[in-house]
């Protein structure tokens, strides 16, 4: 089976956008899972969470070096997966500051 985490990571922006939000990876976190239904590769991840509407300031976060993004935006965020009594994999984003 071929693992497919550009679904899972595809998934977790669909899901943030359905909040009005979006999200921009950092890294994975681990609690790695391999979905046997979707074939997804699955972890919980980290990254920042932005309002939508923000506009100016999603544009300021592409544009800022990336080893500045940890000191000049607090809007960093986990994305814990949970695998639902039904199968489904679902996420929430919890803040970490």
């Amino acid at each position: 089976m071929e693992l497919d985490s550009d679904t899972y990571i595809r998934y977790v922006r669909d899901q943030a956008r359905e909040q009005g939000k979006e999200f921009f990876l950092d890294t994975g976190e681990g609690r790695d899972f391999i979905d046997p239904h979707t074939g997804m590769y699955v972890e919980d991840l980290s990254g920042w969470l932005f309002d939508i509407e923000n506009g100016l300031e999603i544009h300021k976060f592409k544009r800022t070096p990336r080893e500045l993004l940890h000191s000049q935006f607090d809007n960093y965020y986990l994305v814990i997966w949970t695998k639902e009594q039904d199968g489904r994999i679902s996420i929430k984003f919890k803040s970490v500051y």
